[in-house]
């Protein structure tokens, strides 16, 4: 990865989820002009529209101006909240949280009076830099209370390379360039890898069932759980120390399946890409195979990296993928993460003695839908 600077600790803000959720207020102020008026004794009245279009069509003259004096549209400029690089983001998901330090305050009045309300998501990492390639985030929907600060949710709607952060004022501003995945593709073999993924992704549902299973019928099957190794990067093997060993759990997801579609919605919706460019209607279809498109090819890739109860145990994965800006290579990593996974799995079930066979693959599947128009979808070559 690359890091652009180093950042001290921040603490100023929490996720709902840890802290202050019995303030959470109901009526939150939604993405539109109309809702904001109540907020305009603390931001410019009126709060303009905001959102992830408004902000790709901001003007940064002092930032774009070249030296020949031509301007080069494609920089922009954003204020950046400070997260851990375990809590990454992917395409579509969200956060609740609580700002109530000073310069995160106002860091949310710079980011919607001056940035259409578009925020990046500052990965940190353990050294103290900050990953280059981070996450573009909407404010979906946020709500001031007095003495309490504000609530907010923000969506990931993008992603951009930071060019320079940025940190002599009360909170951090960085220019960036937003990360686009190439316009072009072989659909035939994105379909097939997409499948792969979808199939190797069953597979893993199916053994973890079947361990869940074997374990709830025989306890003493419960040492099948200890994980004694930590997470490789990908495509790297784990050099652990073993003298120095802790005991991980391995935990069996329930509803993999379920998580898989509803991450996939979620990237699909969130996804404000123009991909008419990407409609080749050069391209032969092949008779055996009925070709995604390409949003919904996106969506699928995104997806593939959140099927975990605890996303924190794939962010090396995570992290490459948000680095990924070719839809077929992210969907060849996905098929590596989920590989892994039916590996360590396997090795699980030999050494329980738990048989498991080519019928058992036939327990689940999963079927997947653009939530919009599935016409759109299925003709669109």
């Amino acid at each position: 990865f690359f890091f652009l600077a180093l950042v001290p600790s921040v603490n100023g803000f929490v996720p709902l989820s840890q802290k202050a959720q019995q303030y959470q207020p109901a009526g939150r102020h939604r993405n539109y002009r109309s809702s904001c008026t109540s907020l305009n004794r603390k931001f410019k009245n009126p709060v303009p529209v905001f959102g992830i279009a408004e902000w790709r069509d901001l003007s940064f003259d002092e930032l774009n101006e070249g030296e020949s004096g031509n301007k080069k549209t494609d920089i922009k400029e954003i204020c950046i909240l400070p997260f851990p690089f375990q809590e990454v983001l992917l395409q579509g998901q969200t956060k609740e949280l609580h700002l109530y330090e000073e310069r995160f305050v106002k860091l949310f009045a710079c980011a919607m009076n001056n940035h259409s309300g578009v925020v990046g998501m500052g990965l940190i990492a353990n050294s103290g830099g900050i990953i280059q390639t981070v996450p573009l985030c909407e404010v979906e929907d946020f709500r001031q209370m007095e003495n309490l600060g504000i609530f907010l949710t923000i969506r990931v709607v993008g992603r951009v390379s930071l060019l320079n952060v940025d940190q002599s004022k009360i909170f951090m501003k960085a220019t960036c360039r937003e990360v686009l995945d190439t316009q072009t593709m072989e659909y035939a073999w994105a379909t097939t890898l997409s499948r792969k993924v979808e199939e190797t992704l069953r597979v893993v549902t199916n053994m973890e069932l079947k361990l869940r299973q074997a374990i709830k019928e025989d306890r003493r099957l419960e040492f099948l759980l200890v994980e004694e190794d930590t997470e490789a990067k990908p495509g790297e093997k784990s050099n652990i120390d073993n003298s120095d060993k802790s005991e991980k759990r391995l935990y069996l997801v329930e509803d993999r399946p379920e998580k898989y579609k509803d991450a996939f919605e979620k990237a699909w919706v969130s996804d404000r890409c123009d991909y008419s460019s990407s409609f080749d209607t050069n391209v032969k279809r092949d008779e055996e195979i009925e070709l995604k498109s390409p949003k919904e090819l996106t969506a699928l890739s995104w997806a593939a990296f959140s099927t975990e109860d605890d996303l924190e145990q794939d962010v090396s994965y995570r992290i490459h993928a948000m680095d990924c800006t070719d839809v077929i290579n992210r969907l060849k990593l996905a098929a590596q993460l989920f590989t892994q996974k039916k590996e360590k799995l396997r090795k699980k079930l030999k050494s329980g003695g738990i048989e498991y066979s080519a019928k058992d693959d036939s327990v689940t599947s999963i079927e997947i839908s653009s939530p919009e128009n599935e016409d759109e979808t299925l003709d669109w070559a």
